[in-house]
């Protein structure tokens, strides 16, 4: 192949290597606009400086995270890197979600807010908030992938607390169903709130209707155990028959078309 182009009658050498140009040097445009003259950089700091100024977080997740990228500053990142990464709250939580598409994922973790202990003891206006998010989470976990997408959210661990479940032994569950079932004993479960508890079980009952894996997550977690405490519970600690009959329909519905959740539950 030759090594020369011919140019206006004349033979021309072909390049041998690529030159890149600085980033610094390319030109930005933005809706047909120029942002910003590559041409005229002569400083790649000072031009790479002005480049990340004129530039707008934009809508994209691309085009925030260039701009985030570009307006950051390595020593900050490198300081809160040495300080170790902490936990994203609840609010950081739903805004993720909310960038990442899945507006459904954020209000079912807004809603779960709202079943703070601490909170729903602060009063009346707190009770009806509650009972507005666990319909809210009944609405949808109707939905096969949303429940299960609840669950991994912790949403069963927040509806073992509502129904009354030791915090212990709402954190508990990377046992399998055998060895959670396995000591005989079914949890001292605290007083519920029965409205609150009936909700909940509502919540539990349409998540595990023919849904294997949100079936699988309750009996890692025991609620089967829980539910099961609430029905057998006498004299002062008897639940209400309204509440019985939730949590005996969320029972059901655990061990419906599941084998492995069915023995779980006679086992227990």
């Amino acid at each position: 192949m030759s090594a020369t182009i011919n140019h206006e009658g004349t033979d021309q050498p072909l390049p041998v290597e690529v030159r890149e140009r600085p980033t610094a040097h390319t030109s930005i445009y933005k809706a047909g606009q120029l942002v910003y003259d590559g041409a005229a950089a002569s400083d790649e700091s000072a031009a790479a400086a002005r480049a990340a100024a004129s530039m707008e977080p934009g809508t994209s997740l691309n085009q925030m995270l260039a701009w985030g990228i570009a307006n950051s500053s390595p020593e900050e990142l490198e300081r809160r890197a040495a300080a170790g990464a902490t936990a994203p709250s609840q609010l950081d939580q739903e805004v993720l979600d909310m960038l990442l598409g899945q507006p459904a994922v954020a209000s079912m973790r807004a809603a779960l807010g709202k079943l703070d202990a601490e909170g729903i003891a602060a009063g009346a206006g707190a009770t009806e908030a509650a009972l507005a998010a666990l319909e809210e989470l009944e609405y949808y976990c109707e939905d096969v992938d949303l429940a299960v997408d609840f669950a991994k959210i912790g949403g069963l661990r927040a509806a073992l607390l509502v129904l009354g479940a030791p915090p212990a032994a709402a954190e508990g569950g990377a046992d399998d169903s055998t060895a959670a079932s396995a000591d005989g004993h079914l949890p001292e479960m605290r007083p519920p709130d029965a409205e609150l508890a009936e909700a909940a079980c509502g919540v539990v009952a349409a998540g595990a209707q023919n849904n294997p894996p949100f079936q699988q997550a309750c009996i890692a977690l025991r609620t089967h155990r829980a539910l099961l405490a609430l029905l057998v519970a006498t004299g002062e600690a008897a639940a209400p028959v309204p509440l019985q009959r939730k949590a005996l329909l969320a029972l059901s519905a655990i061990a419906r078309g599941s084998a492995e959740a069915a023995a779980a539950v006679l086992a227990a």
